[in-house]
């Protein structure tokens, strides 16, 4: 059981570290996503708000604070927006704990997670510029990602019971 448990949470490991770049693109879009919904419930704001921030008046109008009111309330109660602020932070705090996780490693083990997850090169190019064997790196992998998946997890990783990919941070 305890064998099945350490593959899940290696599992899921190596795929946060496969999705890297996709859950980095994913802050991206999510807060053009949030823009684009802002500006189109406040379409005709924008332009008084920057002209009175832009330095042509020292006051703020009353329609501008208000709308600049009702913009960061639109953030707070619109369900499209909170969600993805929710994968926003989500996407940001796994990052920072794979980054955190990848920087303790030893220089061999970062060297290896950094070319084949983050550079996306083959088993056989990463091999061939280390001058090992790809078992050999492979090796080395194994033992990366367990390091790894105990940052994301936790010591209770072992007690995992497989039923959620979302790291415990």
């Amino acid at each position: 059981m305890a064998a099945r448990r350490e593959t899940i949470y290696y599992q899921y490991t190596e795929e946060y570290l496969r999705d890297y770049h996709q859950l980095r693109a994913s802050i991206g879009i999510n807060k053009r996503r949030i823009k684009s919904i802002l500006d189109t419930l406040f379409p005709s704001c924008v332009g008084n708000y920057e002209l009175y921030m832009g330095g042509h008046s020292s006051e703020v109008s009353d329609s501008t604070l208000g709308w600049v009111i009702n913009r960061e309330q639109a953030s707070k109660y619109n369900p499209e927006i909170r969600e993805c602020e929710r994968q926003i932070e989500e996407a940001e705090l796994i990052l920072e704990a794979i980054d955190g996780a990848v920087a303790r490693l030893s220089e061999m083990q970062r060297w290896l997670i950094i070319k084949r997850f983050f550079e996306e090169k083959s088993w056989r190019q990463v091999a061939g510029e280390v001058n090992l064997s790809v078992n050999r790196c492979l090796e080395w992998k194994k033992r990366a990602v367990k390091k790894i998946a105990i940052a994301l997890y936790g010591p209770k990783a072992i007690g995992m019971h497989g039923q959620s990919k979302r790291a415990v941070l």
